[in-house]
């Protein structure tokens, strides 16, 4: 027999948030994975310690953010977590210019598998925003 997710002091949460919490948790393992292999290979390892704990804290940032809105209802999580989504999605499209201008052939493998990673990472965290604001969404935020 399935459990299901009971948040918020016993109530249970609308399919949509459920998918919601599955989605972004999937991408922040994946983001976690990027971040690895990143950090573990030989094209980048100009990248300093600095590079995980930046890595670690926007993915700890992230986790408690879903957990505030799938868990706690929390409204102003939900819209912290769609600007720290457009943050990073901004941010993540400089990323790869200065391997790309070195002109290197590993360096342009490496980064094109990255960049691929990160697009699904983003249409997932995307995906799992986009069921926020569906009708059970929204209701389930309002306290409904």
């Amino acid at each position: 027999m399935q459990q299901e997710a009971i948040m918020d002091g016993g109530t249970r949460a609308p399919r949509a948030v459920r998918i919601f919490e599955k989605l972004w948790i999937v991408s922040i393992l994946l983001a976690v994975a990027i971040a690895w292999q990143i950090h573990t290979s030989p094209v980048f390892q100009a990248m300093e310690i600095g590079y995980v704990l930046l890595s670690g804290a926007v993915i700890l940032w992230f986790l408690a953010l879903v957990f505030m809105v799938s868990w706690m209802r929390s409204r102003i999580a939900k819209w912290l977590l769609v600007l720290s989504f457009i943050v990073s999605v901004d941010a993540s499209l400089g990323d790869f210019i200065p391997a790309v201008e070195l002109g290197y052939r590993a360096v342009l493998q490496e980064a094109t598998m990255l960049r691929a990673w990160i697009f699904v990472k983003f249409i997932i965290q995307f995906a799992g925003l986009c069921f926020l604001f569906t009708r059970d969404g929204r209701d389930w935020l309002n306290g409904e």
